[in-house]
């Protein structure tokens, strides 16, 4: 039995359920079940997936306490048009849809910031939004949402609030970046 899960990529949909009926067998009682639903990034759905994918991810967001997905993944999840920039009031939206979908916690990550700054949005059920913001590196890097996730989903485990966690991730995704 497991104190803490993290789920990300599945190689295809019908891992979903198998991964789901995991998480109710072997969460202990408090477990720390982060998601990150693995789908796709700027807009579009990674080549191969399609909406059996988009459903399999959806059907694990109940699963989890903490939901972390990107600006793309939070569209698709909710059936709604991707925003690449999307305002304060759009932002908590997305939010408040996806905490709909079962999580206690959400964290989007790709946030476009003021000027050249990008970083995360979150919201608690019943809570306010939280930023945090990075000057914009020069260019792109494949994972970096992966690491985000591994760096947040450690220090929620090692008791940091959700808000330091957060940080954690985003400083180091920056550090790595810089280094």
């Amino acid at each position: 039995r497991f104190d803490a899960m993290y789920l990300g990529y599945l190689a295809a949909p019908v891992q979903a359920a198998l991964v789901g009926e995991v998480v109710e067998k072997l969460a202990n009682p408090g477990c720390v079940v982060v998601l990150d639903p693995v789908m796709g990034d700027n807009g579009n759905l990674y080549r191969g997936f399609d909406d059996r994918r988009i459903a399999a991810a959806r059907s694990l967001c109940g699963k989890a306490n903490v939901l972390v997905p990107n600006l793309t993944e939070a569209a698709l999840l909710l059936g709604r048009d991707y925003d690449p920039h999307p305002n304060v009031a759009a932002l908590d939206s997305i939010l408040e849809g996806l905490l709909a979908l079962g999580p206690d916690t959400v964290i989007l990550t790709g946030v476009p910031g003021d000027g050249d700054r990008l970083g995360i949005a979150g919201k608690c059920r019943g809570g306010d939004v939280f930023t945090y913001f990075h000057e914009k590196a020069a260019r792109g890097y494949f994972g970096t949402g992966d690491i985000f996730a591994s760096v947040c989903f450690s220090s929620l485990v090692n008791g940091k609030s959700l808000e330091a966690a957060s940080a954690s991730g985003a400083d180091f995704v920056c550090d790595s970046i810089d280094a």
